[in-house]
């Protein structure tokens, strides 16, 4: 897609340079000067790709957190109440919840002050994450309080 807009571009300058031409007059086109990925993108990247990896250990980490059912049978006769889950992991997941939440939101800042030009676009991924990560944590603020 990336190509074709480009394609499209330079048609679009190729006619309006024959336009001038014809009126006497000269125009100057600035030429493009990213090449390739510069930081801010290479970062947006790396945050999407170790967000991914986050989400990844916070679900082992919650589904370690639930009880197995050897467990309730070892220890049926302390039944306090129904909600078997180890409150230290669910505080553990939660509080990598709000570094993944921190770590989206800042990085959805950076993607939209790079937004500046037509053909840049923004991490989609990154928005999906932040949702996700914000899901899991009321999840697990309504299961620890």
């Amino acid at each position: 897609m990336e190509k074709r807009q480009s394609e499209y571009d330079e048609i679009r300058l190729n006619l309006l340079k024959k336009s001038l031409e014809s009126n006497g007059e000269e125009i100057r086109i600035p030429k493009e000067r990213r090449k390739g990925e510069d930081g801010i993108l290479k970062f947006i990247n790396f945050v999407s790709f170790t967000v991914w990896g986050v989400i990844f250990i916070l679900f082992a980490i919650i589904t370690k957190a639930g009880v197995s059912v050897a467990y309730i049978r070892e220890h049926q006769l302390l039944w306090v109440s129904s909600d078997f889950w180890f409150k230290d992991y669910l505080r553990i997941a939660l509080n990598l919840t709000i570094v993944c939440l921190v770590i989206c939101t800042f990085s959805i800042i950076l993607n939209f002050t790079r937004n500046r030009r037509r053909n840049d676009r923004i991490k989609k991924s990154i928005i999906v994450y932040e949702i996700m990560a914000f899901i899991i944590g009321i999840f697990l603020i309504l299961k620890l309080y």
